[in-house]
């Protein structure tokens, strides 16, 4: 009986005894934790490199680098701002034209002579042939008409957005107005158009327009559209014969 009592007391003695001892130690280990701040690695700097015999790695020995308090801030990248969209309509007109002014080209085999006041001229007659590196050749005759009243004919492109201040020319109708931004884009068979009066709406039909021609490269400032040809017209007839 004796024995069975001192067994009971041992089992129930010693777990407590035990946790108290852990709790003790747990304890004790808690109270030496301190917070560390980790050392960025980008102020950390060789100061020493030795070397070990027998083969073994360099020893490298690292230390923090102070902090430049003196250091300039670093500028913030400025941020690209989007062309306008909403440019005054006779706005767009003076600044194409004061492109124009400056674009004075001189054909490659010298000037044609064109008796016509106000010729018609075609979309083939435009252009030569195409460079890879510099795109469209605009031909001698396209040149020796820059400056003068022309006419030409064809259809209308569906325009990009229904208040635009221009409209391209097409050859024959297509179903999207190309959008070009370089002259490796420009196709041969498309001019733009602005109208020197009222914006014209979008019409399926049949077009000759007559106006002022001008050639060069150039960029339309409310949009970035970009032209080797243009036509500041003054007259704009919608349902025409093609001739």
């Amino acid at each position: 009986m004796m024995i069975t009592s001192l067994t009971k007391f041992r089992h129930s003695i010693l777990p407590m005894i035990f946790a108290t001892l852990l709790t003790i130690a747990c304890g004790s280990q808690t109270q030496q934790i301190a917070a560390v701040t980790p050392i960025p690695l980008e102020s950390l700097e060789v100061s020493a490199v030795g070397e070990l015999g027998n083969g073994a790695q360099p020893l490298v020995t690292v230390t923090a680098a102070a902090a430049d308090e003196t250091a300039a801030p670093i500028a913030p990248i400025a941020t690209p701002t989007p062309l306008s969209i909403n440019l005054p309509n006779d706005e767009v007109l003076r600044m194409m034209m004061a492109q124009d002014e400056v674009l004075k080209l001189e054909p490659r085999e010298g000037y044609v002579e064109i008796e016509e006041e106000i010729p018609l001229l075609y979309f083939w007659e435009m252009f030569d042939g195409y460079d890879p590196e510099t795109g469209l050749i605009l031909s001698d005759k396209a040149i020796s008409l820059d400056g003068r009243q022309v006419t030409m004919q064809g259809f209308m492109a569906p325009p990009l957005q229904l208040d635009l201040t221009w409209f391209q020319l097409t050859l024959s109708p297509v179903g999207a107005c190309p959008f070009c931004t370089s002259a490796q884009t420009v196709v041969p068979d498309m001019i733009t158009v602005y109208p020197t009066q009222d914006p014209i709406l979008y019409s399926w039909e049949p077009v000759r327009v007559t106006g002022q021609f001008e050639v060069g490269a150039a960029s339309d400032p409310e949009t970035g559209m970009f032209s080797l040809a243009r036509i500041y017209a003054d007259e704009v007839e919608i349902g025409v014969s093609l001739e």
